[in-house]
């Protein structure tokens, strides 16, 4: 298949195709006899596994090698536990920090509106006479 065609199963640009194979993360295409690259079962694995590596946050070269060793060995290499083992932990601070963003939004809300309330307040006073009694 040619480079759009595995571009468009894979969910990606062409452009980021071509950066792969770039900086190593897929080996060069095949070529055919008119100069397009030509594409296999083989490489649409790879590429669909780097780029769920990829959504997950994992680097280029981080998920290149990754898929690398698994459709190699079939298997995960011992090495890779404690990338994965970062990768989870960086998920964790992620999440850590969207709690606190979102409890921080809310408490601004909550400041917006009682601003509100209090201008309104106000206002509804301001309108309203002065009586003063002195004795």
């Amino acid at each position: 298949m040619r480079v759009s065609e595995l571009a468009h199963r894979a969910g990606v640009n062409a452009s980021a195709i071509r950066f792969y194979e770039e900086v190593g993360v897929l080996p060069p295409a095949a070529r055919r006899a008119n100069g397009y690259r030509d594409y296999g079962a083989d490489d649409m694995a790879r590429l669909r596994l780097v780029v769920s590596l990829r959504r997950l946050g994992l680097g280029p070269e981080a998920a290149g090698r990754l898929a690398r060793l698994c459709l190699d060995r079939e298997a995960i290499d011992a090495d890779i536990a404690p990338l994965l083992a970062d990768q989870r932990a960086a998920i964790g601070r992620q999440r850590a920090d969207l709690d606190r963003l979102e409890d921080e939004l809310l408490d601004l809300e909550l400041t917006i509106a009682a601003a509100g309330r209090a201008t309104k307040e106000r206002t509804t006073m301001s309108d309203a006479p002065i009586r003063v009694l002195f004795a």
